[in-house]
């Protein structure tokens, strides 16, 4: 806009071309008005504060909004209600938010766009064979334990779990049996006893015997056993005999004759006076065991 030169301004009388100055700025910089009443036509301006007031609603197309309060306002600009809300306080209720980058954990979110890695990220397990336990307030991380432990309740600790050595309910030098070959992790096997055989007692445990297992059932037979007279079942054996007398009539064989009247009469001998054995079958199936003491 052009400066208009005022004797204030100036401190002395304005000269003649100074007055035509003027004129010719008015003229230059001049609203003028239209045919209409009321209405006037700014081909250019420039509004540094003030107010524009009693105009018809600025188009969305020409830079308003197309109406004259807030609300229609935020319609024809396709606002929702979200519009409204500080940015500090935003509610959304239903609806979707898609295309952004992964929302934090430390605003709100798990900073991953999978179950699996969302999960991760919010577990707080750091090495394999870690598991999550509830300690009364948080979930946190029971560390995993070494090889060959189990995982018991034990309600000293924060979390009512601990790890301990398998079979943990056995007091130390405990001995069991185990059907393998080597003693299990947390046991030691004993050798002390080899090739026996087991005996079930109601007194007090104990070993005993000279003969090995599989000596004592290797046999096949009894020993060679030669029977004494003792040995010999009490016995008889009836003869029949006829007396011999003077008119010469011969006993019957075997007989010894005596006298004319008397013999004692006696059988053959039989048997040769040897041993003999019986057979056994002892091959009886069996399975192995070991003995292992608790360490």
């Amino acid at each position: 806009m052009s400066t208009i030169v005022t004797r204030a301004g100036k401190g002395s009388a304005l000269t003649h071309n100074e007055v035509d100055a003027n004129f010719v700025n008015l003229n230059t910089d001049k609203i003028q008005s239209g045919n209409t009443v009321g209405s006037l036509i700014i081909l250019s301006a420039t509004i540094s504060g003030g107010s524009i007031t009693g105009i018809t609603d600025l188009a969305v197309a020409d830079g308003g909004t197309g109406a004259s309060n807030q609300n229609d306002a935020r319609t024809n600009l396709g606002l929702g209600t979200i519009a409204t809300q500080n940015a500090n306080n935003v509610a959304i209720t239903g609806g979707s938010i898609s295309g952004i980058t992964d929302l934090a954990i430390a605003d709100g979110g798990t900073g991953a766009s999978s179950a699996t890695t969302a999960f991760d990220n919010l577990a707080p397990t750091t090495t394999k064979g870690d598991l999550i336990a509830f300690n009364g307030t948080d979930n946190v991380r029971i560390a995993v334990g070494s090889d060959g432990q189990v995982l018991t309740a034990n309600s000293a600790t924060a979390t009512g779990l601990a790890w301990q050595a398998a079979g943990g309910g056995f007091t130390s030098g405990t001995l069991m049996l185990f059907q393998q070959t080597a003693a299990p992790t947390g046991w030691t096997k004993q050798t002390t006893h080899d090739n026996k055989a087991l005996r079930v007692v109601s007194g007090s445990a104990s070993s005993g015997g000279s003969v090995a297992f599989t000596t004592a059932f290797a046999n096949g037979s009894t020993g060679a056993t030669t029977l004494t007279t003792a040995q010999i079942p009490s016995h008889s054996h009836s003869l029949s005999a006829n007396n011999a007398d003077n008119t010469g009539q011969t006993p019957r064989p075997g007989a010894v004759r005596n006298n004319a009247s008397n013999f004692t009469p006696s059988t053959n001998t039989e048997g040769g006076g040897g041993s003999h054995t019986h057979s056994l079958t002892l091959a009886v199936q069996y399975v192995d065991l070991i003995i292992a003491s608790k360490d």
